[in-house]
């Protein structure tokens, strides 16, 4: 928008980054060149303009990039910086996307996009007398599905679950024997590769922690394209054996026989999966090559 003052002889000009595409604000006086040229680096803000010609030409350069409607997403089944205990998170995790341009693609190798990682301590105090673990993330393996247009997930394997979740019991346990509570788990999606139906990748900036991705100016949404999101909660607990738990689970399957897991938490709720595990190998409940569970007479 431009605003010519007769009385001063100075145009005010109002950008907004939609029109411009830019990140930056400015509030400034320019003055034209001999030519009456301006180039303005784009903003959000008002700018003022002096002319010294009796005709201004205005071009904009620079912060390009911003946009409006681009697909972004949020984490699903966890809470940034929460807790979720050892069984919830055996379960696996879901990222949901939301837009206009679903569904999305992971492309061909989705297992590089979408990581799931643990900070595990490396205990070097024994050998080297230091009163302090250093850490590094070690990447767990698991699968990637895109399980409609807007939510992908990542599930461990099968025959992966008794291993990682017995590896992270142990050390839960270490780090609770050192004095701490939690073991950090960290989740990343490379956005760069995600791309929607308009060939467009999704917005990932995790701005601020709150769980969902996008870029926000003056409160307003301003998408850029790609970025890697990231967001981390703590596992607190360690498994334990709920014989409640467990007797609702026979009971449920008692009276659904050749129910899968997903009609199980349709009743009962998440974290199924380790008291699954415990009652087919105490003999209580058998499962399928389908997966699909019924109790042993």
């Amino acid at each position: 928008t431009i605003d010519p003052d007769n009385d001063t002889k100075q145009i005010k000009l109002t950008t907004s980054a939609q029109q411009i595409g830019a990140i930056a604000s400015i509030n400034t006086t320019v003055t034209p060149d001999s030519n009456g040229n301006i180039n303005l680096v784009a903003g959000n803000k008002n700018i003022t303009i002096t002319p010294n010609a009796n005709t201004i030409k205005i071009s904009a350069t620079g912060g390009l990039g911003l946009e409006t409607d681009l697909t972004t997403l949020n984490a699903g089944n966890w809470t940034h910086g929460a807790t979720m205990t050892l069984s919830q998170f055996m379960d696996g995790l879901q990222v949901n996307f939301s837009g206009e341009s679903l569904p999305i693609n992971l492309g061909t190798t989705p297992g590089e996009v979408f990581l799931v990682a643990a900070k595990i301590p490396i205990d070097l105090r024994q050998s080297l007398d230091n009163p302090f673990n250093t850490y590094h993330y070690e990447y767990l393996p698991g699968n990637v599905v895109l399980e409609n247009d807007g939510i992908a997930s990542f599930k461990f394997r099968e025959e992966d679950l008794k291993p990682i979740q017995a590896y992270l019991e142990q050390i839960l346990k270490l780090e609770q024997q050192s004095g701490r509570t939690s073991l950090i788990i960290l989740v990343q999606l490379k956005c760069d590769f995600i791309m929607d139906t308009n060939g467009k990748a999704v917005d990932g900036h995790h701005i601020g922690g709150t769980g969902q991705s996008g870029i926000k100016l003056d409160g307003q949404p301003y998408g850029l394209q790609g970025g890697l999101f990231e967001s981390w909660f703590y596992l607190t607990e360690f498994i334990t054996v709920d014989r409640t738990r467990s007797n609702d689970i026979a009971n449920a399957i008692r009276e659904n026989p050749d129910i899968n897991i997903t009609g199980l938490r349709s009743m009962l709720g998440v974290g199924l999966r380790p008291e699954l595990d415990r009652l087919v190998d105490e003999g209580r409940i058998r499962r399928d090559s389908g997966r699909r569970y019924t109790v042993v007479s």
